[in-house]
């Protein structure tokens, strides 16, 4: 996830952002998806749809169903790079 995000930076400030957002939004995923493993040591991530779909917020929601933590300020970004991300690829 670092990596992506350290690439995603380089490809923005150099002018190519659809490269940029890919990397954007797979940090955040990992990140994400990281938290979720984290918070629930058991979650099948192979069997669960939203997981395979690659939108953010789905996985935000998630998080929200297992643990109290207020990422309510990452939904704006990840509907933005959800977004990106489906027209990039």
């Amino acid at each position: 996830a670092t990596d992506d995000y350290v690439a995603a930076r380089c490809c923005l400030f150099n002018g190519l952002l659809p490269q940029g957002y890919i990397l954007a939004e797979q940090a955040m995923e990992k990140e994400l998806k990281s938290l979720l493993l984290l918070i629930s040591p058991k979650e099948d991530f192979r069997n669960r749809k939203i997981y395979r779909q690659h939108i953010l917020n789905d996985l935000v929601s998630r998080i929200h169903e297992l643990y109290t933590i207020d990422l309510n300020s990452f939904v704006d970004l990840g509907t933005t790079l959800t977004e990106a991300y489906e027209l990039s690829r």
